[in-house]
């Protein structure tokens, strides 16, 4: 075989290690920092956690925390994501306080009669 294409070779099987180690490191930096959140939430939040198999979902600042309970036993964490307030519906009035472009003026006010009609 080339001596080039063996080198090659060896660069992306020592990339895919490499980054494979990585992946490893992430994954158990991930679990610890859960099970410290864990820990947080049932000493200062126990009254909110789930019982009985069911899930909670936690609102603290700007995230939302998704727990499960387990048999009475013990709980996980289920996700844990950037909470997002839903956005406030464009009303004709809103738009033109906003000097919105004419195009979504227009766009807007064909939306707004389509849903009269209906």
């Amino acid at each position: 075989m080339d001596e080039e294409i063996q080198e090659s070779i060896n660069k992306e099987c020592n990339d895919v290690v490499y980054w494979k180690k990585k992946e490893e490191q992430a994954k158990e930096a991930g679990g610890k920092s859960e099970d410290r959140l864990l820990d947080f939430l049932e000493a200062h939040y126990k009254d909110q956690l789930p019982t009985d198999d069911k899930f909670a979902d936690i609102k603290i600042g700007k995230y939302e925390i998704c727990v499960s309970n387990h048999r009475n036993r013990y709980n996980t964490i289920i996700y844990v994501e950037e909470y997002n307030e839903p956005p406030t519906p464009a009303t004709l009035e809103s738009a033109t306080a906003e000097n919105a472009p004419s195009w979504a003026l227009s766009a807007l006010a064909s939306l707004l009669s389509k849903n009269e009609e209906e």
